[in-house]
C-alpha cells in the first residue's frame, strides 16, 4: 500500500511542478473599401505575423478580409485551435495612401494589423462569438480599436464572464494604451464553451482592427504522459502486491 501511496503522491506533484500552457489565437481584420484614397476597393493590408501586445517572433494570425464570416481558427504555430469565430460588422475597411502614411501605427511592428477594421456606425452592427472552447474556460480578451490617427471615436462592448469595457481613441501614439487603443476582458466561458461579444455603444464611430484570444489551462503533452506513467506504476504496484500475498499463501 505504501508503494501505491508514494507513486499516487509523484504523479500528483508532477501534475503540479508542470505547467499548464496558454493557447493563443490572433485574429486581424480588413476590408475591400480603403479609406484614404477616393474609398476604392480592392485595397487589403498586408498580414500581420509575430507579437502584438502578447505573443512572441513569428506567430501566425488569422486573416479575415470581409465585414462577416465563420471559420475555425489557428493557433499562432499555425494549427487548428479548435475554436470557431463567427462575426459580423457594418462594413470593413483598410487605410490607404495618405490616411495609412498618418496612421499612429504606420512605423511600428503592428502596422498590418491596425491598418484593416471592422466598421460600426449604430449600436449593435458588430458583435463576435467564439466557440469549441473548454466548459467555463479562463479566459483574455485583447480588442484592438484605433481610429487611424483621428480622435472621439470608440467603442463599448460586453463579453460573456466579463464586466463590460470602454474605449476613448483619444490618443494619437503608435503604442497600446488600455482603454484608448485596446480593450481587454478577462472572464469565463460559458458552460458550452462559448464567448460572446457585442457591440452596446459608439462614439463617433466603432473600429475594430483585430482580436487576440488566450484561453487558460490546456495541459502541456508532458503532463499528460507523466499522468499515464503515473498510473503506470500503480498498476505494477499493485501487481507485485498481489502476486506476494499470492506467493505467501502458497508457503502457508
Amino acid at each position: 500500500m505504501s508503494k501505491i501511496v508514494s507513486v499516487a503522491a509523484l504523479v500528483l506533484g508532477a501534475m503540479l511542478i508542470v505547467p499548464a500552457h496558454a493557447e493563443i489565437v490572433d485574429v486581424q481584420f480588413s476590408g475591400n473599401f480603403s479609406w484614404g484614397n477616393g474609398y476604392q476597393t480592392g485595397v487589403y493590408a498586408p498580414q500581420q505575423s509575430g507579437a502584438a501586445i502578447i505573443g512572441s517572433s513569428g506567430d501566425q494570425w488569422n486573416y479575415f478580409d470581409t465585414a462577416d464570416g465563420a471559420s475555425v481558427l489557428n493557433n499562432t504555430s499555425g494549427a487548428s485551435s479548435g475554436v470557431t469565430l463567427s462575426f459580423t460588422a457594418l462594413e470593413a475597411y483598410t487605410l490607404a495612401g495618405a490616411q495609412a502614411q498618418a496612421d499612429p501605427f504606420s512605423a511600428t511592428p503592428t502596422a498590418n494589423l491596425m491598418q484593416g477594421y471592422l466598421d460600426a456606425k449604430a449600436p449593435g452592427e458588430i458583435s463576435f462569438s467564439f466557440s469549441g472552447l473548454a466548459p467555463n474556460a479562463n479566459y483574455s480578451l485583447y480588442v484592438y480599436s484605433s481610429s487611424g490617427g483621428g480622435t472621439g471615436r470608440g467603442v463599448t462592448l460586453t463579453a460573456t464572464g466579463a464586466p463590460e469595457q470602454s474605449n476613448s481613441n483619444q490618443t494619437t501614439a503608435g503604442v497600446y494604451i488600455l482603454d484608448d487603443n485596446y480593450l481587454l476582458f478577462q472572464g469565463q466561458a460559458n458552460a458550452a464553451g462559448q464567448i460572446f461579444v457585442n457591440e452596446v455603444g459608439f462614439s463617433g464611430e466603432g473600429d475594430i482592427n483585430g482580436l487576440q484570444l488566450e484561453v487558460a489551462g490546456v495541459p502541456e503533452p508532458s503532463t499528460w504522459a507523466m499522468f499515464l506513467v503515473g498510473f503506470a506504476g500503480l498498476g505494477v504496484a499493485r501487481f507485485r502486491r498481489a502476486s506476494k500475498a499470492e506467493g505467501a499463501a502458497v508457503v502457508a
